[in-house]
């Protein structure tokens, strides 16, 4: 069923809040790693500078200690360029979903109510609210996704729209209609069973290899029999080695 509205303008804005929250995440891992490094290289400077000012109270003199506190500095501006720029991302990103849920919510509004007013049949217009339904639950959207008001309302206007339209086309199904539901859901339903059978079989194909696979890894660790682990098992000897 969500094949009905997946090309229409609202469910490709909501595909970009996806979109542009997984660049925010790479982007945000990034400077995570950079900021592991740095903490790590001041660490150690911070260790060697605690060595040199013992050394130096025991009235030993060191040269490099300024060079050292210089670095340290250097470092630390580092990081905090990196903190600025991480706030900077985050904002980017707050502003990008804000923009593209309006931007969705301003469609699916338009979308709405041209599926109200049209001559299609109440069958269609029901299957599309399910549609509807579908994409949004695919993007996780509800009301608490956003703490601005406006976008709130925009939300739930969307809801109550969408709650308009199927309970109204659902009044007007004759027992026809009635039927191809049951059966579209009977195939939806079947499809979707076949899939998990699927992943299902996969995974438990893949447990079924490890298993095999470490027994036979077990077998070659414990026995002293070379002649017997060339013959029975040429493909994996070059593993253990």
């Amino acid at each position: 069923m969500a094949a009905i509205w997946e090309k229409k303008s609202s469910s490709r804005s909501l595909s970009q809040i996806k979109k542009n929250t997984a660049a925010t995440a790479k982007e945000l891992v990034k400077t995570n790693a950079h900021l592991k490094e740095i903490n790590i290289e001041m660490k150690s400077l911070n260790l060697n500078i605690e060595e040199q000012n013992r050394l130096i109270q025991k009235g030993i003199e060191i040269a490099q200690e300024s060079l050292l506190v210089q670095k340290y500095i250097a470092l630390q501006q580092d990081k905090d360029r990196i903190y600025n720029r991480q706030k900077e991302i985050s904002k980017h990103n707050l502003e990008q979903q804000s923009k593209y849920l309006r931007e969705a919510f301003f469609q699916l509004k338009q979308e709405l109510d041209l599926l109200k007013k049209s001559k299609v049949s109440n069958l269609e217009k029901y299957l599309s609210t399910e549609s509807i339904h579908v994409m949004l639950d695919h993007h996780k959207i509800t009301t608490k996704l956003t703490d601005d008001l406006f976008e709130k309302q925009l939300i739930q206007d969307s809801f109550n729209k969408i709650k308009e339209i199927r309970n109204n086309s659902l009044k007007e199904l004759n027992s026809q209609d009635k039927s191809d539901i049951k059966l579209i859901q009977m195939i939806v339903n079947n499809e979707i069973n076949n899939e998990e059978n699927k992943l299902l079989n996969l995974q438990n194909k893949r447990n079924s290899l490890n298993i095999n696979y470490k027994k036979k890894i077990k077998n070659l660790k414990e026995t002293q029999n070379f002649s017997f682990i060339l013959k029975t098992y040429p493909k994996i000897v070059i593993k253990i080695k």
